[in-house]
């Protein structure tokens, strides 16, 4: 029987070593960037780039990471699944598998105690009390003490594809062509130093930190706060407040109920960007196969009266 968790103090380490850094200087940069805005020293281009780069930041996570690699809830041809999982790379939240195998095993054991970011147990398994405590440690508390799952348990089928092992094996360099591709685009409003910083700073490391907190309110206020469509195990609920920010990934109780759906918004109001960049791509030739919930299914399931 394979261990579950990876037990290698070595590989935590740098995790929690990398974790810091990454948190440390997003944050900074996102304060950075609001001083900047409030002194009109940012003009409203590097917003434009902003917005830009967090949705692709977003799809490259709820797409590449989550829908393709995590649950294979559609096929893609191999350049669109470069595209999509480097993108996923650039978001400084962990090679494929690395990200994967804690979204599986989150599956696995969804807000039991052996969940590794579910608001109502610690890395200690004990009960975390207050919703405060709760909340920030879904949100961001569990990355730093919570251990790692292990690939050799969740992801055999990703070790063995030389396609993923290869976008992983260069993750670092997909992180810092994250950063400099936006310095270079900035160059072509104003060709200056100042301009690439500033491109850097939009588009790279704030897109970072505010797809962070995309993906962290998943766990934290879908797991806590929201409607419940769906009579599922856990405690996961749909948000409509962050379903726009989020490209879809808030209708979680949606998921929940059905992991391998590439679509998450499951009715006509509930917007997925997510599923509709599938759609997009299925329309050009590049996605040959979705998994969704038949109609028949949702009426049965549904909470809804």
């Amino acid at each position: 029987m394979i261990e579950p968790l990876l037990n290698d103090p070595k590989v935590f380490k740098t995790h929690v070593r990398w974790a810091y850094f990454s948190l440390l200087t997003t944050t900074l940069s996102a304060i950075l960037a609001t001083v900047l805005v409030a002194q009109h020293q940012l003009a409203l281009f590097y917003g434009y780039l902003w917005l830009g780069a967090h949705l692709l930041g977003m799809l490259g996570i709820t797409v590449g990471f989550h829908r393709l690699a995590s649950h294979k809830s559609f096929s893609a041809k191999r350049p669109l699944t470069f595209f999509i999982l480097i993108l996923g790379c650039m978001g400084f939240q962990g090679p494929i598998t690395h990200w994967a195998s804690n979204h599986r095993r989150h599956h696995a054991t969804s807000d039991s105690a052996e969940d590794l970011h579910s608001p109502f147990f610690n890395h200690k398994q004990e009960p975390n009390q207050g919703m405060l405590a709760k909340f920030w440690y879904a949100h961001v508390g569990w990355i730093f003490c919570a251990p790692l799952a292990n690939p050799n348990r969740y992801c055999r089928d990703l070790l063995t594809n030389p396609d993923i092992q290869f976008i992983d094996k260069h993750y670092f360099k997909w992180i810092l062509a994250g950063l400099i591709l936006p310095g270079v685009i900035a160059l072509s409003f104003e060709l200056s130093v100042s301009s690439f910083c500033y491109g850097v700073l939009s588009g790279g490391l704030l897109r970072i930190f505010t797809v962070y907190q995309g993906i962290w309110l998943i766990n934290s206020w879908c797991h806590l706060i929201g409607k419940r469509a769906f009579d599922t195990r856990d405690n996961s609920r749909n948000s409509f407040l962050w379903a726009i920010p989020t490209a879809g990934e808030s209708w979680h109780n949606n998921h929940h109920a059905y992991p391998s759906s590439a679509r998450f918004g499951f009715y006509w109001w509930q917007i997925d960007l997510g599923y509709l960049f599938i759609l997009l791509f299925k329309s050009l030739g590049m996605v040959t196969r979705i998994a969704r919930p038949a109609p028949s299914w949702l009426e049965r399931k549904s909470l809804r009266e």
